[in-house]
């Protein structure tokens, strides 16, 4: 009787194998209940149609065993600071969670003439990071018994950077903010994001006016497998008396990034993500110049 039940379950899911598990003359055959997927219909709104109905495999005994997730983080406790330094005053910021990581910088430098000019430069930077893991498996007697998964990858990233200085000679500001990060599990629940963004402003002596460029026009639309968002195309410009100018970026995952099955499959979630932000001013003669720089990306599988 239990020889003519499992004959019954090989021929239900003859459909699902592989090629490979049926080629008797290429190797030994492999149980097609070790590998049970019966993938949902198509989402209806923010529903997906129930799989097929379950397929007649033996599984077990055992349970589906879930790891505590494991996380890294950076820096690992919050960071918020406003210091002096030389005639620039500096705001640092960076931050991170098992799915999300944020930093920014932001300095204001002014250069007094009251007993001689005075001038300084900088240029500072802070990075923050996250990575995590969560993994279930199966403890007991192949195969596995399928459950049904239903998985979906999430997050958001935004930029920003701004720079201004006055038309002084030796007067120049820049502000850069990248960010990269993926998470990954079962079929489509997955996504990959990258992206950098810059701006700068530095006086032109030939033409007494601040030159600005970078990442600093029209918002651009871009699309890939699966991000969606827009950020600042490049352009440059001069003015005078003062330059300054901004850019930013922002993006989501798509909401199709899902994966929806009747499945034996165990399940690993990943997630990465790292930000780093730099600003660099110059000061001298009488000016002042100004930065900012920030960015957020979260990234996740639920």
């Amino acid at each position: 009787m239990a020889q003519a039940l499992r004959a019954a379950a090989a021929v239900a899911v003859v459909a699902m194998a592989p090629a490979s598990a049926f080629a008797g003359s290429q190797g030994p055959q492999q149980d097609p209940c070790l590998n049970v997927e019966a993938l949902c219909g198509p989402q209806v709104g923010s529903q997906f149609v129930p799989p097929a109905p379950a397929l007649m495999c033996p599984c077990g005994p055992g349970a589906w065993v879930r790891e505590l997730p494991s996380t890294k983080i950076e820096p690992t406790v919050p960071v918020e600071t406003i210091e002096q330094e030389q005639l620039f005053v500096i705001l640092r910021k960076a931050k991170a969670t098992p799915s999300s990581a944020s930093a920014l910088v932001n300095g204001i430098g002014n250069s007094s003439c009251v007993f001689g000019c005075s001038s300084g430069a900088l240029s500072i930077s802070e990075r923050a990071a996250f990575s995590s893991s969560e993994r279930e498996y199966w403890e007991g007697t192949l195969p596995p018994c399928p459950r049904m998964v239903t998985l979906a990858a999430m997050g958001s990233a935004t930029q920003a950077v701004g720079v201004a200085t006055t038309a002084h000679l030796g007067c120049s500001a820049s502000a850069s903010s990248t960010l990269a990060g993926a998470c990954s599990s079962l079929g489509d629940a997955s996504a990959q994001l990258s992206h950098s963004l810059l701006a700068q402003a530095q006086f032109n002596s030939a033409s007494t006016a601040v030159k600005v460029s970078g990442n600093i026009g029209a918002m651009i639309s871009v699309e890939s497998v699966s991000i969606q968002g827009s950020y600042s195309k490049l352009d440059s410009w001069e003015a005078t008396g003062i330059g300054s100018a901004t850019g930013t970026a922002s993006f989501i995952v798509k909401p199709d990034r899902t994966y929806c099955a009747f499945t034996n499959k165990a399940v690993t979630k990943r997630a990465a993500g790292t930000v780093t932000v730099i600003g660099a001013a110059a000061v001298a003669n009488g000016g002042s110049v100004a930065f900012n720089s920030a960015s957020t990306i979260k990234l996740w599988v639920e």
